[in-house]
């Protein structure tokens, strides 16, 4: 059992080190510009990716509302306009006003104003989203791709150490 768990350690600490530099090659393909060959992006951002659990990466890029562009886009529903908007109208006199602002704000308030705040913060993050390449979407296939392949390899590995260690 202990040439088993040795040789088995040695496997895995193999494969660690080959899926590293695979890896690191990901890494170099996400950070590039412009766009796949007609085949490659069939084969990797449709069908590899549908295999991956993906989904069909390849979908046409449409416009939405704000003019972003890109499979993370999505149109909002049920938009309200600031015209559509109904009109508040507000009726407390001077000194209701001059009491309401003395009063710290209660325990809801504080939570309320710092969720609007990061809700904010995210819709402006999203506006300013750029727009994903190929190689970003083929380097998120190929690095799914790594981890499923390295599941199996160990998945392999391991009965395959027990059986060789006989």
């Amino acid at each position: 059992t202990d040439a088993v768990t040795a040789s088995l350690i040695v496997v895995c600490m193999a494969l660690m080190g080959l899926f590293l530099f695979f890896t690191m090659a990901i890494i170099t393909i996400h950070d590039r510009q412009g766009s796949l060959s007609p085949m490659a992006k069939t084969f990797f951002l449709r069908y590899m990716a549908k295999c991956l659990l993906l989904g069909d990466l390849t979908e046409k890029k449409v416009a939405s509302d704000d003019g972003e562009t890109g499979p993370s886009s999505r149109k909002l529903t049920n938009r309200v306009s600031p015209a559509d908007a109904p009109e508040v109208v507000d009726v407390q006199s001077p000194a209701d006003v001059r009491e309401t602002a003395r009063q710290p704000p209660t325990r809801l308030e504080v939570p309320v104003s710092s969720a609007s705040r990061n809700m904010e913060e995210l819709a402006e993050a999203i506006k300013n989203e750029q727009e994903v390449s190929d190689y970003t979407l083929l380097a998120k296939v190929l690095g799914r791709l790594c981890l499923v392949m390295y599941v199996i390899s160990i998945a392999v590995a391991v009965p395959m150490a027990v059986y060789l260690g006989k």
